[in-house]
């Protein structure tokens, strides 16, 4: 039997992202403005742009280090990418084009 390698992700810890990707669109705040003016193609090179600066973000993180300032601001591009991502897929299911 292999032992489990410690950086392969497990379910909690994509349930624990995908919580934090949660968000109310009729809420105030910047994804509740894109939420209602925007189609799903805006909304899908935002997040190609959102994934592309947290790629700035991921080259500037020191190795073996905890958690640093680069690392938080990976994470909430790559959140704000998935936010995007569901809104686009939303707009297209209840066939907004």
């Amino acid at each position: 039997m292999t032992k489990k390698n410690d950086l392969t992700p497990s379910l909690k810890d994509i349930r624990e992202i995908l919580n934090q990707a949660k968000f109310n669109p009729k809420e105030p705040g910047p994804l509740n403005v894109v939420a209602h003016s925007s189609g799903p193609s805006y909304l899908e090179s935002r997040a190609i742009e959102f994934i592309m600066e947290a790629q700035v973000w991921r080259g500037n993180i020191p190795l073996n280090q905890k958690e640093t300032s680069e690392q938080e601001q990976y994470k909430h591009k790559m959140i704000r990418a998935i936010q995007c991502l569901s809104l686009a897929i939303v707009k297209m299911e209840k066939g907004e084009f």
